[in-house]
């Protein structure tokens, strides 16, 4: 140890020797006793309502609900400063399943939904959630394909199935909460194992704050303190364990100098206020509960690793491509999920496009679905299509995973694998593999028939990714080898009616990986009845991707006489 590490030793063992013994901790009276809570839920329940009802007729307090977290520049740096520790608690991961109980306006679900996830909004006010549906229809960023669900509470019983949703968060809201065991004791029954329930919380004195003693007082809802204490009991008594914080103080309790800050930084423990952080604790709380233990998947990964080795490459006949056998081994942490889902977090080999110089020329030209979820240590064989090998061919080829719209593993220092061979690249003229992603800018009008008369037009925008290894050439319909967007009609049941509607023709040509929109004004039947308009690229002459596994998109319409 050294001369300055011994000194700073010994002055805080003189000061713990020396300091006057600290008095216990008192809990405040609690407003409520248990019995007086549980007699009047039913009444404290339709004081939120009358109190929603009551902010739905005022212009401002309206739109201060509809613009939170961002309604006051007093409180914003409070909220998402506490915000953020709730979802670094909650784990996030795309496609899981999140409760936000006691949503009031949705603000919090509104987030969740972007990052993926689908959202069921709790609240025992049916006027707050209807906030939420507006502001979830109005603003185009959300996810409206996660059809997320707004459900009123009626305080005691949750209509979720058991063991469905994968995270809750009560975000300012369970202080609200009359009956707590019970809500406690739904909760765990909703959580799938290994899920959790993070709650971000006023903690001693809410009630007898001023702002909690005007909600009480003005609008009669409950303002209750919350104890931790006797929260984790009452969890403990329901299943849940693990109980941990996050000791971080409210952001005004602690500023420092920049002269405190250097003292800080060189060793000066003296410095930090504890007792003012372990004040600032006892009055916001972010406290996780779990229910069984969970294993880090590919939806929201750990540690990302592959080891990938060529096996073998298999000439396939001339102008064919060749078939690369490779050996996959998981050698991180994360569990690989292999269903396909629209939202990502599922694992495929991937490949990229070098050129001669080892600079990337397409990014995830070539994808192979796995043939099973991969445990961390597994291994697993494949085969992946290449082009065809040529010796003056100009381009290389490297494999790596991906953990599809999360990462892919050489971002996280994951190896990858360059081929030793040169290859050609591929055109629609002579393709390899045709594949692509295709998707309505609307995704909604994908669920809700649209009503038209005879020979309408129709204003259709398509998104669409060449997600396979040739490059495509656009132009005319008609010309072999040209990829053109094609319409086919379908009935009600999906089976084909007219495969050549119409034709599109692409904006540029589209090497691998590349994306681009197209919009165009098909037409409807001119025979009355319900019908499906289904959008398909094809490689004139040659074929349609649907061949190839590409996944089509579907309009429902109704055709009704003029």
């Amino acid at each position: 140890m050294d001369s300055r590490a011994l000194r700073r030793h010994l002055s805080l063992a003189w000061q713990a020797l020396s300091a006057t013994p600290k008095a216990p901790h008192v809990h405040d009276h609690p407003t409520y006793s248990e019995a007086e809570l549980l007699s009047r839920a039913d009444e404290f329940n339709r004081n939120a309502e009358k109190h929603w009802q009551s902010i739905s007729q005022e212009p401002d307090a309206r739109l201060h609900v509809l613009n939170k977290p961002l309604s006051t520049v007093r409180d914003t740096p409070g909220i998402l400063y506490r915000l953020g520790l709730v979802l670094h608690e909650l784990d996030l991961g795309v496609g899981m399943t999140v409760v936000d109980f006691g949503a009031g306006s949705c603000w919090l679900s509104s987030m969740i939904n972007r990052l993926r996830c689908r959202t069921i909004s709790v609240d025992v006010s049916e006027t707050a959630l209807s906030f939420g549906r507006q502001m979830f229809e109005s603003d185009p960023r959300h996810q409206m394909e996660l059809n997320p669900r707004f459900l009123k509470y009626s305080g005691h019983e949750l209509d979720i199935p058991s063991e469905s949703v994968d995270r809750i968060v009560c975000f300012d809201s369970f202080h609200h909460v009359p009956n707590q065991t019970e809500v406690l004791r739904e909760f765990f029954r909703i959580l799938r194992p290994g899920g959790r329930l993070v709650m971000g919380e006023p903690g001693e004195g809410h009630a007898h704050s001023d702002q909690g003693a005007y909600e009480t007082e003005i609008h009669g809802v409950l303002e209750n303190d919350i104890h931790l204490d006797d929260l984790v009991r009452i969890a403990a008594g329901v299943g849940f364990h693990s109980p941990q914080l996050k000791p971080f103080p409210d952001p005004g309790a602690l500023t420092f100098s920049l002269e405190q800050h250097v003292k800080f930084m060189e060793g000066d423990d003296n410095i930090y206020p504890v007792d003012t952080v372990r004040e600032s604790l006892r009055h916001f709380m972010v406290l996780s509960l779990f229910k069984g233990r969970s294993t880090p998947d590919s939806r929201n990964p750990s540690v990302l690793r592959a080891e990938i080795q060529a096996v073998a490459l298999s000439p396939r006949p001339a102008g064919d491509g060749s078939m690369q056998a490779v050996r996959i081994t998981n050698t991180g942490d994360t569990l690989w999920l292999r269903e396909e889902t629209p939202l990502g977090g599922f694992v495929v080999l991937g490949a990229h496009l070098l050129n001669l110089k080892r600079e990337t020329v397409a990014r995830g030209f070539v994808r192979v679905y796995l043939p099973k979820n991969v445990a961390p240590g597994e291994s697993i064989e494949m085969e992946m299509r290449l082009p065809r090998a040529n010796p003056q061919g100009d381009c290389l080829i490297q494999l790596d995973m991906v953990d599809d719209r999360v990462a892919w593993f050489e971002q996280t220092g994951s190896p990858t694998l360059l081929l030793a061979d040169r290859f050609e690249l591929l055109t629609s003229e002579a393709p390899g593999s045709l594949f692509a992603n295709l998707n309505l800018v609307r995704p909604e009008a994908a669920t809700t028939p649209k009503s038209v008369s005879p020979g309408q037009g129709i204003d259709v925008t398509l998104q669409i990714h060449n997600a396979g290894d040739t490059r495509w050439i656009a132009g005319p319909a008609g010309v072999r080898g040209h990829v053109c967007v094609g319409v086919v009609i379908c009935d009600q049941a999906g089976e084909v009616l007219v495969r050549d509607h119409e034709r599109f023709e692409l904006p540029k040509d589209m090497n691998p990986v590349e994306r681009t929109e197209l919009s165009f004004t098909c037409h409807a039947p001119r025979t009355p009845g319900t019908y499906r308009l289904r959008f398909d690229l094809v490689d004139e002459g040659i074929s349609w991707f649907e061949s190839f596994g590409v996944r089509t998109v579907d309009l429902p319409i109704n055709v009704t006489p003029s």
